[in-house]
């Protein structure tokens, strides 16, 4: 079904890039899927008379119900989203349904590994089963409580970026996160992340996502290990080898921390994404990962395959790229892993590394 259905959307546009070209059919086709999206996920709801007693009962008790669609990614892009309604309701208290197993949007993810409707699990190191997403969630301090459930339970309220930005005209970028991120965070987080990182001695610490684009991340840290910054820099790659394959990364002279699977070693999201706000630099394709470093400030390269291509318009604001220090994004079909590590990612890594010897030699933390 999840391969019918991208062959569909391959088809939808291949037809529109010859009727209008590139621009106009991305444009075109950002309209229709937003619209059916916003049409079938929101506007629908409204014609359940379950929804309108859903909503009485919340406005009797002062909560408002969200359902949220997707994983981390759709969180990281809904929490400006519902830290305006906290800021806009103080009075009342805010419940987050997110998708569980026995949600209808759980669905199996064997013919296609990064479907969104998939439901991803991890397990700890005593094989205990963690809803990662669950964790999350719990974390952020103005929800007051989360639920897992079928998200498509027609009598939430039902959230999702792909309508609200194209449609609504929203937009979001690191600044809107400034006012709650730090507390997403707690000192056990960050001193986990200090252990993460307290692993190497290098001074130029980088993350690498090795999801979709996994190959083109690979090929540019080839580049980065045959430079002259490679003995300084400690790559940490992140990933779930439990849900899709990741490349080896047989590098010479980079220092590999290898962080995938990460609550089989015992560090669970929060201090993962900790790490992630402490590197120097972070490299990815599309995804959860890659939203919240952009978010964080976090200086990121990101590599869009061809559906990530064509939903980055509609799905990644480009404040997000605006106010990033490096904000580097480029499409994988046309991906020269030479050009863009001389392009975008020397530079940025030999002032880095400039300011910590510096920093180093005057005794002072950088």
């Amino acid at each position: 079904m999840n391969l019918r259905r991208t062959a569909f959307r391959s088809g939808m546009r291949r037809a529109l890039t010859a009727a209008l070209g590139e621009r106009g059919a991305r444009v075109a086709y950002d309209a229709v899927s937003a619209s059916r999206e916003l049409a079938w996920n929101s506007l629908r709801r409204r014609l359940y008379p379950a929804f309108w007693r859903r909503a009485l009962a919340d406005r009797t008790r002062k909560v408002r119900s969200v359902a949220i669609h997707g994983e981390l990614g759709d969180a990281i892009l809904a929490l400006p989203f519902l830290y305006g309604e906290h800021r806009r309701h103080p009075d009342e208290g805010l419940e987050v349904v997110i998708k569980g197993l026995g949600s209808r949007a759980a669905a199996s993810t064997k013919e296609d590994p990064f479907a969104e409707r998939g439901l991803r699990r991890m397990r700890d190191g005593a094989g205990r089963t963690v809803s990662f997403l669950a964790e999350f969630w719990l974390r952020v301090p103005f929800v007051d409580e989360v639920h897992e459930g079928d998200i498509n339970d027609p009598r939430f309220y039902y959230w999702q970026p792909q309508p609200a930005f194209t449609l609504q005209r929203r937009s979001l970028g690191p600044s809107d996160y400034a006012p709650f991120l730090d507390r997403l965070f707690t000192q056990e987080d960050c001193r986990r992340a200090g252990e993460v990182w307290g692993r190497t001695s290098r001074p130029l610490r980088l993350v690498a996502h090795l999801r979709r684009s996994a190959d083109e991340i690979v090929a540019l840290l080839q580049q980065l290990d045959a430079s002259a910054l490679a003995p300084a820099c400690a790559v940490a790659v992140v990933g779930s080898r439990r849900h899709e394959p990741i490349p080896d990364v047989p590098f010479s002279q980079i220092e590999l921390i290898d962080l995938t699977d990460n609550y089989e070693q015992g560090i669970a999201i929060m201090p993962l994404l900790q790490t992630v706000r402490m590197a120097d630099l972070f490299l990815g394709g599309r995804g959860g990962f890659e939203l919240f470093a952009l978010a964080a400030r976090v200086p990121a390269l990101t590599v869009f395959d061809e559906d990530g291509w064509w939903e980055q318009r509609r799905l990644w604001p480009k404040r997000l790229w605006d106010e990033n220090p490096l904000g580097a994004f480029f499409r994988a079909g046309q991906f020269d892993a030479r050009t863009a590590f001389e392009d975008a990612v020397r530079a940025p890594l030999e002032r880095r590394l400039a300011l910590r010897r510096d920093a180093g030699a005057l005794g002072v933390a950088s």
